[in-house]
């Protein structure tokens, strides 16, 4: 008994002595786990995809654990910077992790409730707006945010996971799925593909699949198809599509 409550005095004191950056993340030492977010905008999103996302979002956020990080980015052209987070915060605690023990209870809640439960939510509330551009670079999106999240020694042993919300529908001067199809091959074949590789070492991925009203040679299994190979190809592993109402 005696070394039990020494042993949780102890993580708890560990704990509360956390160096925390502004943005609540730990600078002493890795983040509980980390979570990509990478949403795709370039083309428009119907209103009820735009609901049934948000939800999807809302979720997300609740599985954030205590001192876990989550990043956000939108699908965009590489070509002259690699992309950077739209936000970038950690969990400080909710009010089912703070030990009213040892944490000042309404000053926790405060920090979690204004520093991360409301910022993050209307983030969230924005990113499904629709919008529009001419190319939809996923593929290099994907490489962007892989190096700027997944790369680094100290990430080896966090539970790194990459949500991607997307038509997934591939299209840029390098590589299109409208133009060279949905055969992974293709890609493979290709004379870009040597530099479209991403580090996706450990990383699980999860597909938001918005459904567009495209024939099946472009968006279906077939499609999904392609970027299982792709992500495996990448040492990722892709364990969940879920297709988006609407």
């Amino acid at each position: 008994i005696a070394v039990g409550i020494v042993g949780y005095f102890y993580i708890t004191f560990q704990e509360n002595h956390l160096v925390l950056d502004e943005d609540f993340c730990p600078t002493n030492r890795p983040a509980n786990s980390l979570t990509v977010i990478m949403i795709d905008r370039t083309d428009p999103i119907a209103p009820i995809q735009q609901a049934a996302v948000r939800v999807r979002l809302n979720d997300i956020k609740a599985s954030i654990p205590r001192y876990g990080e989550i990043q956000v980015y939108s699908v965009g052209s590489v070509e002259e910077e690699v992309l950077t987070p739209i936000v970038r915060l950690c969990n400080p605690g909710g009010p089912s992790d703070i030990d009213r023990w040892t944490e000042p209870q309404k000053k926790a809640v405060k920090r979690w409730q204004e520093g991360f439960e409301e910022p993050l939510g209307a983030v969230f509330e924005q990113i499904v707006e629709s919008g529009a551009a001419n190319q939809s670079p996923i593929i290099e999106s994907i490489q962007s945010v892989s190096v700027s999240a997944f790369t680094g020694d100290h990430l080896r042993s966090v539970e790194k996971r990459m949500i991607i919300i997307s038509d997934m529908l591939q299209n840029s001067d390098a590589f299109s799925h409208y133009k060279d199809g949905i055969d992974f091959k293709a890609l493979r074949d290709a004379r870009v593909f040597a530099r479209l590789g991403a580090n996706l070492n450990d990383v699980r991925v999860t597909i938001l699949y918005l459904n567009r009203n495209l024939p099946r040679s472009l968006q279906g299994r077939g499609h999904v198809g392609f970027w299982e190979q792709y992500i495996r190809h990448n040492s990722g592993s892709l364990d969940h599509v879920v297709a988006i109402e609407g």
